[in-house]
């Protein structure tokens, strides 16, 4: 194989699994792309399914090495949606849908990998430790599942919910499952952040300096949205079109005028949102451990994911994004005040501060200018905001699609309705519609009974929280919780047991980006998109897989000091 033969003539091993990473997600990608474009929907999903396949034989057989398989996973993840767009104008709906799919299957095909190894080393005799959280996320799950056979909702609704409310513990056990090797996981985070670098730095490529046109001409996004209306992905009534430009890349601030959003390959800002805060989060931690040159290097990377994430507008992932940098800075100050074998040092949050603090700040202003009317100087905000979007009047918009046979043309708008500060609102409401209706139902209305993507949007609205409060009652209130706290404490005892350093300061920022997740979860149903939080859950049960053992969490363990 090529990637032995680099290995052998003294190539770096990080640098040759990252190579296979790249070719394996090439090896996937290209197929599935080729049978979407030029082949029946059947073909199509013949591919993905046999492309997962053989992602999971390839992940188990390196499974000792498994670097490719997660880098090829967080690459596809990034830019499925934008190989979508651009085979959206010439493939069919289902086929296009399969491409979107993929993701999930490769997720799947990652945890059976890891179920066959598990086993293996358990006839060989070898233990395998089983930990608090493991069990917190079969629970919710069992919980899930329950209510998945006992709803009355439409099959499509039940099935829908599944996905979302299962494929974070999914997601979970299948790093847990992975190889335990403080290397592997350091490598799997940074190729993650190289991963979401690369993204921002595109991002701010696509929203500064290429016109709005690139969204209707290069890669076709009404395309790719009209496609998923076809497939019944999403509504109908969800698809706008703005000056040629989808609902989602363009948004109407409270300072009243129409933004353009920085998407990038994700075609969509708000799950990227929540991408942008983890990488933000890991680069801002590696920035305080860092010396010399590496210390700029690394707050480079921080102030890009930053910016890039602060233009997306998601205010779900700025939100993250602010509460982990928070928590950040007082658990590693916390830390080394702690001190090592020497003892206590001083308190000081002077350098958190002054390195986290102006990431703070650009987040902070971003939330109050998509939720806030009034900001000071509002006149040079709203001309800075329309230079940026290098907007086209509305009379060089570009014409709509045509008509598909299953329905009409998205209506075509100057700008749309309302703006996000009454999108707020009605995340708010959801909120309070969804945890009122678990009080009065406390065994929950059932999957797929409440929420956005179902026929009672009003109930739980886009709040994660609303939506999992009214379906899973409080039985699911209280779960769901429980485990991203204890994912979250996990992560914080295994850091604190860690010597300083790059692995200690990244279980640290993984553990307050969870903190920041679940507070984010209550107001936006983002915060439960696979395709923005899925690295997330695979890096802390990865984490918790190599290191959670040795800090004591291990059910039937006692931990020690």
């Amino acid at each position: 194989m090529a990637t032995l033969r680099l290995a052998r003539a003294g190539m770096p091993a990080p640098a040759v699994e990252a190579m296979a990473a790249v070719a394996l997600a090439a090896a996937l990608a290209l197929p599935a792309s080729l049978a979407a474009l030029w082949g029946p929907p059947e073909a199509a999903w013949t591919v993905v399914g046999a492309g997962a396949l053989s992602f999971g034989l390839a992940a188990l057989w390196a499974w000792r090495r498994p670097l490719p398989a997660v880098g090829a996973f967080f690459l596809w993840t990034a830019m499925q949606r934008v190989t979508a767009a651009l085979v959206a104008p010439h493939a069919e709906a289902e086929s296009v849908q399969a491409l979107l799919a993929y993701k999930d299957a490769m997720y799947l095909a990652l945890l059976a990998a890891g179920v066959a190894a598990v086993v293996r080393r358990l006839v060989a005799g070898e233990r395998q430790p089983v930990l608090w959280t493991d069990g917190l996320a079969l629970a919710f799950m069992a919980l899930v599942g329950a209510h998945f056979l006992l709803s009355d909702a439409s099959l499509d609704d039940r099935l829908t919910y599944l996905r979302r409310w299962w494929a974070p513990c999914l997601l979970y056990l299948a790093g847990r499952l992975l190889w335990a090797s403080r290397p592997s996981w350091r490598q799997g985070v940074m190729a993650f952040v190289a991963v979401m670098a690369a993204v921002a730095a595109f991002g701010l490529v696509e929203r500064f300096l290429l016109p709005p046109s690139f969204w209707t001409g290069a890669v076709n996004a009404v395309a790719l949205y009209e496609r998923l209306v076809e497939a019944g992905a999403i509504p109908r009534s969800w698809l706008f079109v703005y000056r040629g430009m989808p609902d989602g890349v363009l948004v109407s601030l409270p300072q009243e005028v129409p933004v353009r959003r920085l998407v990038s390959t994700f075609v969509e800002p708000t799950t990227l949102a929540f991408s942008l805060a983890l990488a933000s989060l890991l680069a801002a931690a590696a920035t305080l451990t860092a010396r010399n040159g590496a210390r700029w290097a690394w707050g480079t990377v921080a102030g890009v994911c930053v910016a890039a994430l602060a233009f997306t507008f998601g205010r779900g992932g700025m939100l993250a994004a602010l509460v982990g940098l928070a928590a950040l800075g007082l658990a590693s100050a916390g830390l080394a005040w702690r001190g090592g074998p020497g003892g206590r040092r001083p308190l000081s949050l002077g350098r958190p501060a002054a390195v986290l603090g102006p990431l703070a700040l650009v987040l902070a202003a971003g939330i109050v200018v998509s939720t806030r009317a009034t900001v000071p100087a509002r006149g040079d905000v709203q001309d800075f905001l329309l230079w940026s979007s290098n907007m086209p009047p509305p009379q060089v918009a570009a014409a709509p699609l045509p008509a598909p046979e299953a329905g009409p043309p998205p209506p075509a708008f100057d700008h749309p309705p309302g703006s996000a500060a009454e999108g707020a609102e009605r995340h708010l409401g959801g909120l309070r519609e969804g945890l009122e209706s678990a009080f009065r139902h406390p065994l929950g209305l059932g999957l797929g009974q409440a929420g956005v993507l179902t026929e009672a949007p009003e109930v739980g609205g886009e709040s994660t929280i609303g939506a999992l409060a009214a379906q899973l009652g409080l039985p699911g209130l209280i779960l769901w919780p429980l485990f991203s706290l204890a994912v979250a404490a996990g992560l914080g005892l295994a850091a604190a047991r860690e010597a300083e350093g790059l692995g200690r300061a990244w279980l640290l920022a993984l553990a307050t980006a969870h903190l920041g997740l679940l507070v984010a979860a209550w107001f936006t149903e983002s915060a439960s998109g696979v395709t923005g939080v899925a690295p997330y859950y695979l890096l802390a049960g990865w984490g918790l897989g190599t290191l959670g053992a040795g800090a004591g969490l291990a059910l039937g363990q006692r931990r020690t000091a």
